[in-house]
């Protein structure tokens, strides 16, 4: 009986022992000073930042932002639809806003030319050609291409037909940005370039074109070749000058022979 209650005894005396060594050890950890190398280091999560400087990453790159642009363009492609579809009197003054705004040429030459006064050529890649100093008060066209007028601007209103040589070159008048490129009725293939003035010289009934839409040409450059006539003998181009109040006659500008 003694000895059962010895043994109680020593298992309370050891579990007393063992709470108090516990709290000594609570009692060391709470006086141990904290330093930072007792939390652990967090990887670097992916921010708005590019680096270590700080420096933002461009809007364009987020995957928010350009989520967003495509469904405001899906939206307004649908709002376009529905105004041109929808035959209510109401919306007639927004869809002459909207037919305008695709209608209107844009103005790719004098947009150009302002942005080089301004803020230099876009891209240095290549040197830049030398450009012929111009006279402001008058300028001095290019032949297109030295011939005969056969057709006069009094005779349809817009421009001239010129008769020349057989697979005569067809240059341009002034440096510019072709502006477009393609079949009009009653000119056949025929190339458009806009002029820094806001002026466009028209170059139809071509047979063949040497320049891209949007190319950047220089006064002189070839852009195409004119067509034959019917009797196989000479070659046709007509050509346009358009300024902004409309045709102006092509033959007080420009000597074609």
């Amino acid at each position: 009986m003694n000895r059962r209650a010895d043994e109680v005894r020593k298992r309370i005396a050891m579990r007393k022992e063992r709470q108090v060594r516990r709290l000594n050890q609570e009692v060391e950890i709470r006086d141990l000073p904290i330093t930072y190398d007792d939390f652990p280091v967090m990887e670097k999560s992916s921010s708005i930042f590019d680096d270590d400087t700080g420096s933002p990453r461009h809007p364009l790159f987020k995957k928010e932002v350009f989520l967003m642009k495509i469904m405001i363009s899906a939206i307004l492609v649908i709002i376009v639809a529905i105004l041109f579809r929808t035959n209510h009197v109401a919306l007639d003054p927004s869809r002459v806003v909207v037919r305008g705004v695709f209608e209107q040429e844009f103005q790719f030459a004098a947009i150009s030319q302002w942005y080089e006064e301004q803020f230099g050529t876009p891209l240095a890649l290549w040197p830049n050609s030398p450009k012929k100093e111009q006279n402001i008060a008058q300028v001095d066209y290019v032949v297109p291409a030295t011939g005969k007028i056969i057709e006069t601007f009094q005779a349809n209103g817009q421009g001239v037909l010129v008769e020349t040589a057989l697979h005569a070159s067809v240059e341009a008048i002034d440096e510019g940005t072709v502006s477009f490129i393609g079949t009009k009725e009653r000119l056949g293939k025929t190339v458009v370039i806009q002029h820094g003035d806001g002026s466009e010289s028209w170059y139809g009934q071509l047979d063949s074109v040497a320049v891209r839409l949007y190319d950047k040409v220089d006064a002189k450059r070839t852009i195409g070749t004119v067509s034959t006539n019917e009797e196989k003998k000479a070659g046709n181009y007509y050509f346009a000058i358009k300024q902004e109040n409309g045709f102006v006659d092509p033959d007080k500008v420009i000597s074609f022979e």
